[in-house]
């Protein structure tokens, strides 16, 4: 018998340590610091430094095969150094989290299955109550949302050319497996608006880590669509009274309208309604963010259904 306790214990959670001490060390912290931070020895600190490059790679690979994947891996890692966790009951309460996703997902199954002999069948897992008791509570919130968007006949006016999607966070959500959201986003069909697949949590990058900085300066701010920007939608927006905000204009190697946002909430607060415009490369949209999704889906109707008034 072999319990998925052992597998983060003895596999899973010597490679994160050995991750972080990496990193961490690259943002200025001591060895004594990490191995008081790491619960482990100084000389093992040490250790790690030197194993530095070949020893991340080899890492990240035995990691996968355990069933993480790398970019799950990375924006835990990255979370916590840029977050500069420097005590040990934070870091405890991140990674028990993190890992309890991954039991939750079904991440982990085919490995522990596979070492542990267990059957095929086995969802022991899958089964734990390891989320809040409000998670199913969400997935039909947000399916409710979807409903009045699909009952509009207006809606698909302003939906960009990337389409959209609605984005919901558990409360004090920080990685994107902690959102909910529509796999391959919401999409126009024949003047309305259709999912193509059940809402999951983790299904989005983009949106969840926006939603996520909103939701770390604001607690009420749990959920986040987005509609195209035009001069039009802003006239609409003027009309309505409503109150929105030009995003930062950042370059970033990896998400630009992300690190802007960022940015931009070291100055300001949450705004009810976030335009990206003027990016390169980029299609100007507007995020709205509310309190739960039927507060952005039953304002972006009402901005629709104005904008049809005016324009159409």
């Amino acid at each position: 018998m072999l319990l998925p306790e052992e597998i983060l214990v003895k596999k899973v959670l010597p490679k994160l340590k050995f991750l972080l001490t990496i990193r961490l060390y690259e943002k200025g912290f001591t060895q004594g610091k990490l191995s008081k931070i790491l619960g482990i020895s100084q000389p093992l600190v040490n250790n790690y430094l030197k194993l530095r490059i070949r020893g991340e790679y080899e890492t990240f690979e035995e990691l996968e095969k355990i069933g993480i994947k790398k970019k799950d891996i990375e924006e835990l890692v990255n979370y916590i150094v840029e977050e500069k966790v420097s005590d040990s009951i934070t870091l405890i309460r991140i990674l028990e989290n993190f890992w309890k996703n991954m039991i939750s997902s079904g991440a982990i199954c085919a490995y522990h299955i596979k070492v542990a002999h267990l059957d095929p069948r086995c969802d022991v897992c899958l089964i734990k109550k390891f989320q809040p008791q409000n998670k199913k509570d969400m997935i039909e919130e947000i399916k409710n949302a979807l409903k009045i968007l699909e009952k509009s006949s207006e809606f698909h006016h302003i939906v960009p050319e990337i389409n959209t999607n609605i984005a919901y966070a558990l409360p004090n959500a920080r990685f994107k497996f902690e959102v909910l959201s529509f796999p391959g986003r919401l999409i126009k069909f024949k003047k309305r608006i259709k999912a193509i697949a059940e809402p999951e949590f983790g299904a989005s990058t983009h949106l969840a880590n926006m939603l996520i900085l909103a939701h770390s300066r604001n607690k009420e701010i749990r959920a986040c669509m987005y509609i195209k920007y035009n001069k039009k939608v802003q006239k609409v927006l003027d009309k309505i009274g409503l109150d929105y905000k030009f995003n930062f204009i950042l370059d970033s190697e990896d998400d630009p309208v992300l690190f802007s946002f960022k940015k931009f909430l070291e100055e300001n607060d949450v705004p009810r309604i976030l335009i990206d415009k003027d990016r390169k490369g980029f299609e100007p949209v507007c995020y709205i963010f509310g309190k739960d999704p039927i507060d952005v889906v039953t304002l972006a109707v009402d901005i629709a259904n104005e904008y049809s008034n005016l324009f159409l």
